[in-house]
């Protein structure tokens, strides 16, 4: 009796242990994802639940009735506490995306505002980073709506070669995820 105790418990903390850890390496999980992260951290909560004395009795409607173990799977499966506060899965923020630009002016080639250029590349960042989550649908929403400011932004901070006040220039800015995002959209179709 002892060793399934001590079983039970290893496997519901050893998976439980493992959803913490994808938790933090997929912060934007897929629908199916989610789905399975779910499923899995269910079947753990209930192993733990398994070994501590006590018992619990869920009805989630007049059809399901479950006690124990069984009940705690119910409890945290058919009540995601996480779906209530986070975003939908796979959903853009546009208002979001189309604020970045306000109060960022078109940059004018002839007298760059470093202040204005350290907007524009927070802009692009945040515009590269939900380019790269987004899904095809939200990719041409993404490109009808930013693709504009952040072409004039991306050239002018490529061509001009601004120090920024980090000490970095700013084609070091744009490298990585920005500059690939740029020749994503601009051939995106």
């Amino acid at each position: 009796m002892m060793i399934e105790t001590i079983v039970a418990l290893c496997f519901g903390l050893t998976f439980v242990i493992a959803m913490l850890a994808l938790a933090v390496k997929f912060p934007r999980p897929t629908a199916f994802q989610y789905t399975v992260f779910r499923i899995v951290l269910a079947i753990a909560v209930a192993g733990v639940a398994a070994v501590i004395p006590g018992f619990l009795e869920v009805s989630v409607s007049t059809a399901v009735k479950a006690g124990g173990a069984l009940g705690v799977f119910i409890v945290v499966y058919f009540f995601s506490p996480a779906s209530l506060v986070t975003n939908k899965v796979d959903e853009i923020d546009l208002p979001t995306l189309t604020n970045a630009w306000e109060g960022i002016r078109a940059p004018d080639i002839n007298d760059l505002d470093l202040d204005m250029a350290h907007k524009a590349l927070n802009a692009l960042n945040l515009v590269a980073w939900y380019w790269n989550e987004a899904s095809k649908d939200e990719k041409r929403l993404i490109k009808d709506e930013c693709f504009s400011p952040y072409k004039q932004w991306f050239s002018v901070l490529d061509s001009k070669n601004i120090d920024m006040s980090d000490g970095k220039s700013s084609r070091i800015h744009l490298d990585g995820r920005i500059r690939d995002t740029y020749k994503e959209m601009k051939n995106y179709e």
